[in-house]
């Protein structure tokens, strides 16, 4: 049965969960996607996006190949920039809590990520035994990481331990000068984790 990622928040959320099929919790059906949506499939992970993006082999800073770690970005530019971007990170046998994973997460996004901050919070995902949303941000004055002084970028990573102890980890990151952050919200909300 396929796996949707919901934000847990109350009562509401429970008792419509209950009702999936009209709440849209993904226990049958899958998230709510936006009909002119696009969708990508990546290993077990689908996630949708608007029409129009860049899908490739995740590169480093170097342009080479980066299949260790990140399976796929999906980008969308404007004006030849870069605007925002969904990065799909391999699925790895974890054999941990998924509080030590989204720990894990943030730790590398700290160590390479100038400004950087976060906040957390667990969010509903059916089949996983836990699943984080860290909602980010980060100001880049030199433009070193985007390559565009004084950026700042927005992200949303959502971190996943499956019951077979795997890690799925979807990210979605944004400039909101170039790219609306409702939209963002309506990706990281179509992730769907498949059994």
């Amino acid at each position: 049965m396929p796996r949707a990622v919901r934000r847990a928040g109350g009562a509401l959320v429970v008792a419509g969960c209950a009702l999936a099929t009209v709440a849209g919790c993904g226990l049958w059906g899958g998230p709510d996607v936006p009909d002119d949506f696009t969708t990508a499939e990546i290993e077990t992970i689908e996630v949708s996006h608007p029409p129009g993006w860049d899908r490739s082999a995740a590169r480093d800073e170097d342009g080479v190949p980066n299949e260790k770690v990140t399976a796929v970005d999906i980008v969308h530019e404007e004006e030849g920039v870069e605007a925002a971007r969904v990065s799909v990170v391999h699925q790895m046998e974890f054999g941990r809590s998924p509080e030590f994973a989204v720990g894990v997460a943030v730790r590398q996004r700290n160590g390479v990520l100038p400004r950087y901050r976060d906040e957390r919070e667990k969010v509903f995902n059916t089949g996983a035994e836990g699943a984080y949303r860290v909602d980010f941000s980060f100001e880049d004055p030199d433009g070193e990481v985007t390559g565009e002084e004084g950026a700042t970028t927005k992200g949303i990573d959502i971190v996943m331990v499956g019951r077979d102890h795997y890690a799925h980890h979807v990210s979605v990151s944004w400039n909101p000068d170039r790219f609306d952050s409702a939209t963002a919200e309506q990706i990281a909300e179509t992730v769907y984790l498949h059994d």
